[in-house]
């Protein structure tokens, strides 16, 4: 069987078993992750042997040896587009404005969090036998957790915008980073090689220097002009087709620089993040992220060699709970640091309870190096993929503690290069109500805006080019994306009175001036509204009863002319 023939044949396998692992986790109430990754151990060669997949991630430097091109290694690059592109949502999410306001988690509560894991974590290493260089390694491979997951999970549960979101997120970038000196130790540290010198320290700083001067450049030239040219078209299409050129660009650059391309998702986030186009584009680019995800958490899945669980089930569930147990404990007193309250930094500790995908790359290195053997490799290999898969029900437990505080908007959005010479309108709710008025007011020559909780809700919208922003409209923040301040209309279509009630709340401090358009489903609500800030509420209660009896007059009439 050719390259070709085996890419399209795994291809294939690995998004059947994503689509049936995903249909039947939706039916049982199991978070899809948990699905993806027993998929993959069951169609790997461990098991079933149905596809050649990836045993690791790709190198993240050009100085790496890289895999010849073939079906798994293109399979596998299919699965690293998936991280890069979380990554990449990781970044607009947080935003460098973001990213400096829970800069005391970032430096605080990061260095905590890897001290707490990494010294114990060696120590056990060493304990059971293995040498200093490799009982370290070990320990900073226990001690990072996988941004990917964490960022995926708190974005599905509605916490990534949060305060205690964003600390925890801070935390993950620093742990990354950390470890990205270590993959130059590691010859140094299993003894098979002389320490890198000062002078590729220096480099290494002077790639992260140029890289941050770069990204305020970068943001200037593509938020404030290109994105504001090319937003007239009124295209999705030209929209995505540019984002993903400029991911992709950025990525390149910063590999040929020396550097992972994870860290270049992450900075091309960072410039499209803090923008009023920042929504817009997670939100288009979200069908390519999610299929390129479970392609990467599939293949992920097929490392795991199950028959380790019962060859030493003693010890590989020993090995998990004490991996689980000090990351949640460190983890926990990390984000308290960080200015968490206890109950929060304890739900939010579960969240970083896993090891990551970049762990298994450090222990690859690790392996290679001569400092694990096959056998210890694929151990802590299984140790790392089930705390992996108990993730989703360890922050099903935990986020009942987290208070989800949003967090409060200190950075302005810049103005646009040149207004457009129409009037905008926003409308909250993206459901059937709000999508007819969202295609009136377009008919009326507005601009309008769409935003909604969900961003799959909000595809439809921008496949027919209006701006969208995925959020939730009773965060101020979310609406100032919109435009709220200087819409001249606003229409709130969303089904719960409670919500609408905050959301016009919000939207009267933020622009005074707007009439405000409101769905009430009932009629007692009214009033409050009103007083809220709302111009006109439309009852369902009062219109259903209006509609009811006016069918009824229709009837009647038409009996008595019968």
């Amino acid at each position: 069987m050719n390259a070709e023939v085996l890419l399209a044949t795994n291809l294939v396998t690995v998004l059947t078993a994503g689509l049936v692992s995903g249909v039947l986790c939706r039916r049982w109430n199991v978070a899809p992750l948990v699905g993806y990754l027993i998929a993959g151990a069951l169609i790997g060669p461990n098991v079933l042997g149905i596809a050649t997949l990836p045993q690791m991630p790709a190198r993240p430097s050009p100085a790496e040896t890289v895999a010849p091109p073939g079906a798994s290694y293109q399979l596998e690059q299919i699965a690293q587009a998936g991280v890069l592109l979380l990554l990449f949502s990781l970044g607009i999410e947080l935003s460098l404005e973001g990213l400096w306001r829970v800069r005391r988690a970032f430096f605080v509560g990061g260095a905590t969090q890897t001290i707490l894991i990494l010294i114990p974590a060696a120590l056990i290493a060493r304990f059971v036998g293995a040498d200093w260089g490799a009982a370290i390694l070990i320990g900073v491979a226990v001690a990072n957790s996988s941004t990917v997951l964490v960022f995926k999970a708190l974005e599905e549960w509605g916490l990534a915008g949060t305060a205690a979101g964003k600390r925890t997120l801070a935390l993950l970038l620093f742990g990354d980073i950390v470890l990205i000196p270590f993959l130059l130790l590691v010859p140094f540290l299993t003894g098979r090689g002389e320490p890198p010198g000062l002078d590729r320290f220096a480099i290494l700083i002077g790639q992260f220097v140029v890289l941050l001067l770069g990204v305020p450049v970068a943001r200037y030239l593509i938020g404030q002009i290109a994105l504001e040219r090319l937003s007239r078209l009124r295209s999705t299409e030209v929209v995505v087709l540019f984002t993903i050129a400029v991911l992709g660009g950025i990525c390149l650059a910063v590999y040929h620089i020396g550097l992972p391309p994870a860290i270049g998702a992450l900075a091309a986030g960072f410039v499209f993040g803090g923008s009023r186009w920042s929504k817009q584009i997670d939100a288009v680019t979200l069908p390519f992220r999610e299929t390129a995800a479970a392609v990467f958490f599939v293949a992920l899945g097929t490392v795991l060699r199950p028959s380790l669980v019962l060859t030493y089930p003693t010890g590989v569930l020993v090995s998990f709970a004490v991996v689980v147990l000090l990351k949640m404990v460190a983890g926990a007193i990390a984000l308290r640091l960080s200015g968490l309250n206890w109950p929060s930094s304890f739900g939010l500790g579960t969240a970083l309870g896993q090891m990551s995908e970049f762990s298994f790359l450090l222990l690859f290195a690790a392996m290679q190096a001569g400092a694990l053997s096959r056998a210890a490799y694929e151990y802590l290999l299984v140790v790392a993929v089930l705390t992996l898969v108990v993730t989703p029900q360890l922050l099903r437990f935990g986020l009942s503690w987290v208070e989800s505080t949003p967090e409060e908007p200190t950075a302005r959005l810049a103005p646009r290069a040149e207004p457009e010479k129409v009037d905008e309108a926003v409308v909250v709710g993206a459901g059937p109500i709000g999508r007819g008025v969202a295609a009136r007011l377009e008919t009326f020559g507005m601009d309008v805006c769409v935003v909604d909780l969900s961003p799959v809700n909000l595809y439809a919208f921008d496949q027919q080019g209006f701006r969208t922003v995925a959020g939730d409209g009773q965060q101020r923040d979310v609406l100032q994306h919109a435009g709220t301040d200087r819409a001249k209309l606003v229409v709130v279509t969303v089904p719960d009175d409670s919500v609408a009630l905050e959301i016009v709340k919000q939207v009267r401090a933020l622009n005074k001036k707007a009439p405000i358009l409101v769905r009430c489903r009932y009629q007692a609500n009214q009033g409050q509204l009103r007083r809220a800030g709302a111009t006109v509420v439309v009852a369902e209660e009062v219109e259903a009863a209006s509609a009811l009896l006016s069918l009824l007059e229709n009837l009647r009439t038409m009996n008595d002319e019968a």
